[in-house]
């Protein structure tokens, strides 16, 4: 889409195979954009070609990304995110955010996604909850780094889903101090599907900060109290405040649902 609302011709970006879910953004300056999204390149043994379904196996899938020049008003060829799909099966739930061009252009920004563990079985989805683990990658001057851990204090991983990315918060007055206080360069809101209340995984809206510099995030804190089964979680942060919207599905035990809710937790 042009400055002025055009549409310009249609390119394909993905390799023959499965891709899907992909998530695109642009640097503020529109300078330069990311598309990122999953693709699977199974072939199965049994016709010698390209699967029709992710059910089969988790693995021989990649992270490809693809990258907008505004300079030159195309699309990079694909290139594949530095995770490995025997160390990271069943990846899902891709998302990138650009804070920046980079110094070199290229883009500065972040990248989170979704896997299981390396010792999952061939065909465990991940979709039924508590298997799936939230990682991020750093894009350096149009690099992406190596993948860590979204984890709580003791170091264990945090299980979810659909991770959103928000930066460029301003900086926070401490009235009491009378200082200006530094907040965290991005802020990952996601799906929680750990036990954080009085019955199982019934699902919380989850918050991790990543310090400017920092290789690895801050222990992720859960924003809702596990009282409630909480799903479909997409959050942001403006105005100084973290702002969630997620389905209330009521009580975490038997009972009603409770819609829609708009919270600040």
């Amino acid at each position: 889409v042009s400055a002025t609302g055009g549409l310009g011709p249609k390119q394909k970006l993905s390799l023959p195979g499965i891709n899907i879910e992909p998530a695109i953004a642009l640097s503020p300056s529109g300078s330069v954009g990311y598309c990122l999204w999953v693709h699977n390149s199974y072939i199965d043994p049994a016709n010698d070609l390209p699967a029709e379904n992710l059910l089969e196996s988790n693995r021989h899938r990649s992270l490809e990304y693809a990258v907008y020049s505004q300079a030159s008003d195309s699309w990079s060829a694909p290139q594949s995110l530095p995770v490995d799909a025997e160390d990271y099966p069943g990846m899902l739930h891709p998302f990138v955010a650009l804070k920046g061009d980079g110094q070199n252009g290229l883009g500065k920004g972040l990248a989170v996604f979704t896997a299981l563990k390396a010792s999952a079985l061939d065909k465990d989805t991940g979709l039924g909850g508590g298997s799936r683990y939230v990682y991020g990658c750093r894009l350096e001057d149009g690099v992406f780094g190596e993948p860590f851990l979204i984890h709580r204090k003791c170091g264990t991983g945090v299980t979810g889903h659909w991770a959103t990315i928000s930066h460029d918060l301003p900086e926070a007055f401490d009235p009491l101090s009378k200082l200006f206080k530094k907040n965290p360069e991005y802020v990952v809101i996601f799906q929680g599907d750990s036990p954080y209340g009085p019955v199982m995984a019934p699902g919380a809206v989850m918050g991790a900060v990543l310090n400017e510099g920092a290789g690895d995030f801050a222990p992720a804190l859960a924003l809702t109290d596990g009282t409630s089964v909480v799903s479909n979680v997409v959050g942001t942060v403006a105005g100084g405040k973290l702002e969630a919207i997620f389905l209330n599905s009521g009580p975490a035990k038997r009972g009603q649902g409770g819609g829609a809710r708009l919270t600040q937790p």
